[in-house]
C-alpha cells in the first residue's frame, strides 16, 4: 500500500510553478490497486488544520484556506493613487454601506476590514493623517486623501469602537444580533474623540476653501456632495460618542437627518473599487469562528437604514421623562419596539435597554425595588402598609414594620430578576423571544407560590381577614401574588401572539392556538375583573387603568372566539382540511403547540380532551358556525369602537405621545380586520350550497394585523 502512494506528493506543485497539480488518475489507481478497505491515506504535509481551513461553508467565496499562487503575486491597491472627488464620493458611500452592514449583524472582518483604507489607518502606530506617500505635494486630489478621505476614515473606525462597546453591554446575542470580534485589531486607542471631531472640522473647513477657489460646477457640486458626507459624520461622530445623554440627541440627530435628505448618490465608476474594498483580507485575520456568506447593503439602503435609526432613537425619548416612572408605560413602550416590523437595529435595541437599565436602576437595589413595588400597585392599587418607604428607616426586629419590611423586600428580590429579564428579552431578536419568553414564564410559576406564601405572613402582620368576594368566596387580598398572576397572564399572550408573527403554526393549527388565547384572555378577564370588583375603591385611577384593559382584552376574546369558529366552519365544509398526519397525531401537535404552559401549576394546563369537547362543535352546520362568527365580529367592532372614542389607551399611558399613536393605530388595524372578515363571512352565508366545493382559504396577516389575517376564499 505505501508503496503504491510513493509517487504522490504535494511537493510537486510547489516546485513546478504551476497553481494546482492534478493527480485525480494516479489517486484512483493507488487506492483501486494498494489499499484495503479500512486503510487511510494520510499525507505527512496534509495536517487536519490544512482539512479543515479547505473547507467552503456556505459559500465558495468564503473558502479561506486555498490561496493560490497567481493571488500571492497580484499587486496589492496604491492606497496613495490620487482620486477625483466624484471616486473619493464612491469609496465613502461603500464604506458606509459597509458599516451599516456590520450594523445588521455582518462581521467585521467582512465589512469594514475589506476596505484598505481602513486598513492603513488601522496599522498606523501613531496619529499620522496621511494615505499619500509624497511629503509634499500640490493639487487637491491628494489633499482630498488625506484631508477628507483619511479623517472620514479614521472616524468610521472611532464609532465602530464606541458603538462595540455599546452591543457588549446590551444583553444581545453575539453572532445572532451583532457580531463584535474585533479579530484582535485595535481600533486606534490613541486618537481620542476630540482629536477625530477637529480632523472632521479641518476637513470641512478645507472643502469650503476649495469650493471658494473652484469654478467649475460639476467640480462644485460634487465637493459639495462631499461636505454633506464629511458633515454626516460628524455629527454621527457627536451622537455616538453621546449615546448616554438623551438630551444631547434632541439637538444632533435632527441636523444629521436634514443633511442625509440632501445627500445625492453618484454615478461615478471606479474600477478599482473591487480592490479597494478586497474580501480576500479576512484570510489573514485571526478567528475561531466558521465563515458565513458575505452580505452587503447597497448604499441606497445603508442611507435609508440611518435615516430609520435615526427616527428610532428619537422615539426612545420618552423612556427617559415621562415613560419612565410608570412600570406600565415602560412595558407598553417596549411592546412598541419589539413589535417594530421590520425590527429595529441593534443599536437602537441595545441603548433601550441601556437607557432603562441606567445606573440607578442598575446599581442601586432600592430603585429596583421602588419599580417593582410601582408595577404591583399598577394591578392591586396602592397598599401603604406594605409597601411604605419609610418602614425600611425601621430597625427594630420586635416591630411588626421591620418584618413586613424584611418579607416585602425578600419576595421583590427573588422576583426582580425575571421582571426585569422580561424587559431584555423584548428587546431580543424574534427567533429568541418567544424562547426566553417560555423560560421566564416557568420561573415566575415557581415564584407565584413564593409570593402567596409571602401575602398570607403579610396579612398576619397586618391584621387582615377574609373578605366576601362578588362571587360568593372569601379570600384574603394576595397582592403580591395577584401581580405575579397577571404578569405569567400577560407572558402567556406574548408568547401565542410570537407564534403569530413568526408564522410558527400552521393554518389547521389556528384552531387551537386561538381557542387557547382565549382561554389565557377568559382567565386575565375575570382575574383583573375581581380585582376592580373587590379590591380597588371607585374613585381609583387604577381602577379606570384595569377597566380599559378588561375592554380591550374583551376585544381580543371576540376575535379569538370569531376565529375559531370561521375555522371550524371551513373544516365543517371541507376548505380548510388538516393533512395525513402519518407519523404524528391531533393530540401529539396540541401536545407540542402547548407545550410552554404544559408545566405551569397555576393556571393548570388542559388537556386536549376539553380542546376536543370544546371544538367540536356537534351538530352545528358550516353556516351555523359562520353566523355565530359574524356576530362575534360585530361585538368586537362595537367594542373597538368604544376604545376609539376614549381618545387613547388607559389613563396611565395617556402622557406618552408614542403609547397613545401606537394604540390608535393598533384599534384601527383590529378595527380593519373585523370589516375585512365580517364581510367575507356575510358572502359565505349568502352563497348557495355547495358553493364550498373546490375553495381553498387564503390569507393576508401583513394588511391590518400579524395576529388576526384577513380570510379569504378562492378558487383551488
Amino acid at each position: 500500500m505505501f508503496n503504491a502512494f510513493s509517487g504522490l506528493s504535494l511537493n510537486g506543485a510547489e516546485s513546478s510553478g504551476f497553481d494546482v497539480e492534478d493527480i485525480t488518475e494516479q489517486y484512483f489507481s493507488a487506492c483501486r490497486n494498494g489499499l484495503a478497505i479500512g486503510e487511510l491515506v494520510r499525507e505527512e504535509q496534509f495536517s487536519l488544520q490544512d482539512a479543515i481551513a479547505a473547507l467552503e461553508i456556505m459559500d465558495p467565496k468564503m473558502d479561506n484556506g486555498v490561496i493560490d499562487v497567481l493571488e500571492q503575486n497580484t499587486e496589492k491597491y496604491d492606497i496613495s493613487t490620487p482620486l477625483s472627488p466624484g471616486e473619493i464620493i464612491t469609496i465613502m458611500d461603500q464604506l458606509f454601506a459597509c458599516e451599516m452592514t456590520w450594523h445588521t449583524g455582518s462581521s467585521l472582518s467582512q465589512t469594514l476590514y475589506t476596505c484598505v483604507y481602513l486598513q492603513e489607518a488601522l496599522g498606523k502606530t501613531s496619529s499620522i493623517q496621511k494615505f499619500s506617500a509624497a511629503e509634499k505635494y500640490e493639487g487637491s486630489s491628494l489633499d482630498l486623501l488625506d484631508r477628507v478621505l483619511y479623517p472620514f476614515v479614521v472616524a468610521v473606525i472611532k464609532q465602530t469602537e464606541s458603538l462595540r462597546e455599546e452591543y457588549l453591554t446590551g444583553y444581545l446575542y453575539e453572532e445572532e444580533d451583532v457580531s463584535s470580534a474585533d479579530f484582535g485589531l485595535d481600533l486606534l486607542p490613541y486618537e481620542s474623540a476630540g482629536t477625530v471631531i477637529t480632523d472632521l472640522r479641518n476637513g470641512l473647513a478645507w472643502l469650503q476653501e476649495a469650493m471658494g477657489k473652484s469654478r467649475n460646477d460639476n467640480e462644485n457640486s460634487e465637493l459639495g456632495q462631499l461636505e454633506l458626507r464629511l458633515q454626516t459624520r460628524l455629527y454621527m461622530q457627536e451622537l455616538f460618542e453621546n449615546l448616554e445623554y438623551p438630551e444631547e440627541w434632541q439637538a444632533i440627530v435632527p441636523r444629521l437627518l436634514k443633511n442625509l435628505s440632501n445627500i445625492k448618490y453618484t454615478n461615478t465608476q471606479l474600477d478599482s473599487l473591487k480592490d479597494i474594498f478586497n474580501t480576500k483580507i479576512q484570510r489573514t485575520l485571526i478567528s475561531t469562528s466558521p465563515p458565513r456568506p458575505i452580505m452587503s447593503l447597497s448604499v441606497e439602503e445603508a442611507y435609508s437604514l440611518l435615516q430609520r435609526t435615526c427616527s428610532d432613537l428619537l422615539r426612545l425619548l420618552p423612556i427617559t421623562t415621562a415613560a419612565k416612572a410608570s412600570p406600565a408605560c415602560m412595558l407598553a413602550f417596549f411592546e412598541i419596539i419589539r413589535k417594530d416590523n421590520p425590527q429595529s437595529l441593534p443599536l437602537v435595541r441595545s441603548r433601550l435597554q441601556n437607557l432603562f437599565l441606567s445606573d440607578k436602576m442598575a446599581q442601586h437595589a432600592s430603585k429596583k425595588k421602588q419599580f417593582l413595588t410601582a408595577a404591583i400597585q399598577e394591578v392591586v392599587g396602592e397598599r401603604h402598609d406594605l409597601f411604605d418607604m419609610k418602614f425600611t428607616a425601621v430597625e427594630l426586629p420586635g416591630d411588626k414594620r421591620f418584618k413586613i419590611n424584611e418579607i416585602v423586600t425578600n419576595t421583590l428580590a427573588r422576583l426582580e430578576l425575571p421582571y426585569l429579564d422580561y424587559f431584555k428579552i423584548l428587546c431580543h431578536n424574534p427567533g429568541r423571544q418567544r424562547r426566553n419568553l417560555c423560560k421566564i414564564l416557568t420561573d415566575f410559576d415557581i415564584l407565584q407560590a413564593e409570593s402567596e406564601e409571602a401575602d398570607q405572613s403579610l396579612a398576619m402582620l397586618c391584621g387582615e381577614v377574609p373578605k366576601l368576594l362578588s362571587n360568593g368566596h372569601t379570600s384574603l387580598s394576595f397582592p403580591i401574588s395577584s401581580w405575579v398572576f397577571s404578569t405569567k397572564l400577560d407572558i402567556s399572550t406574548t408568547i401565542l401572539l410570537c407564534g403569530f408573527e413568526a408564522d410558527l403554526y400552521r393554518p389547521f393549527e389556528w384552531v387551537m392556538m386561538y381557542w387557547q388565547l382565549d382561554n389565557i384572555l377568559y382567565l386575565h378577564y375575570e382575574h383583573l375583573g375581581s380585582l376592580i370588583m373587590d379590591r380597588l375603591p371607585a374613585q381609583s385611577r387604577i381602577r379606570a387603568h384595569l377597566a380599559h384593559r378588561l375592554l380591550y382584552i374583551d376585544v381580543l376574546r371576540l376575535l379569538s372566539k370569531a376565529y375559531v369558529r370561521v375555522l371550524a366552519a371551513l373544516d365543517v365544509l371541507g376548505v380548510l382540511k388538516w393533512p395525513d398526519l402519518k407519523f404524528s397525531s391531533k393530540a401529539l401537535l396540541y401536545k407540542h403547540r402547548m407545550a410552554p404552559f404544559s408545566k405551569l401549576i397555576s393556571p393548570p394546563p388542559v388537556p386536549y380532551e376539553t380542546f376536543v369537547a370544546e371544538t367540536r362543535f356537534e351538530r352545528q352546520s358550516g353556516t351555523a358556525l359562520l353566523n355565530q362568527a359574524g356576530e362575534y365580529f360585530s361585538l368586537a367592532r362595537t367594542k373597538l369602537n368604544l376604545l376609539s372614542k376614549r381618545g387613547g389607551p388607559s389613563p396611565l399611558l395617556t402622557g406618552v405621545p408614542a403609547l397613545v399613536e401606537d394604540f390608535k393605530s393598533h384599534l384601527k388595524g383590529l378595527l380593519g380586520c373585523c370589516i375585512s372578515n365580517s364581510l367575507m363571512v356575510s358572502r359565505l352565508v349568502k352563497e348557495q350550497p355547495p358553493w364550498y366545493t373546490n375553495k381553498v382559504m387564503k390569507w393576508d396577516n401583513t394588511k391590518f394585523s400579524r395576529h388576526f389575517p384577513i380570510i379569504s376564499i378562492v378558487e383551488r
